[in-house]
């Protein structure tokens, strides 16, 4: 997707592609240092470590993953840098999976609260996926609402109708 693509609102308070794709990217680098069991977690995300956030142009600390508010002004970077976040924090995450022994699934992330099981490794890592599965079709709708004779990627197994 082009830039002016991955801008594109269908309406003023909606999510464009490209906050899409950094929101999965964030949420990802924002959970992979907390599996590792990290003291403070946020300053071992790749956006504070890996210059991400200076790229983005924004300051320490903001936004945060899931504040819909701060990413709707949100400037994008260019496609590249966006793609090149987005391939550090995916390349961190599986780096860290294939390093997780099974025994470390059971691992609480947090106490458990009144009611409530303890957030697990395991948990964390399910929520990564429901989570990842949830956002990955947006960019292809957003897509298909700006070019009507789009059509999904080759190999996805999937075909519009014509």
């Amino acid at each position: 997707m082009s830039a002016a693509q991955l801008a594109w609102r269908p309406a003023p308070h909606g999510n464009d592609a490209g906050h899409l794709l950094w929101h999965l990217a964030r949420s990802q680098d924002a959970a992979v240092p907390r599996i590792g069991g990290e003291r403070e977690a946020w300053q071992a995300e790749l956006w504070e470590t890996g210059g991400w956030r200076e790229r983005f142009g924004r300051p320490t600390g903001e936004p945060q993953p899931g504040d819909h508010s701060a990413v709707v002004p949100l400037p994008l970077p260019s496609p590249t840098e966006l793609l090149g976040y987005l391939d550090a924090t995916f390349a961190r995450a599986i780096a860290h999976v294939e390093g997780l022994a099974e025994a470390e699934l059971d691992r609480a992330l947090e106490p458990a609260t009144a009611g409530e099981s303890a957030l697990t490794v395991a948990a964390q890592l399910r929520h990564l996926v429901t989570h990842a599965n949830h956002h990955h079709g947006e960019p292809d709708y957003l897509r298909g609402l700006q070019q009507p004779g789009w059509d999904l990627p080759r190999g996805s197994g999937l075909r519009l109708p014509t």
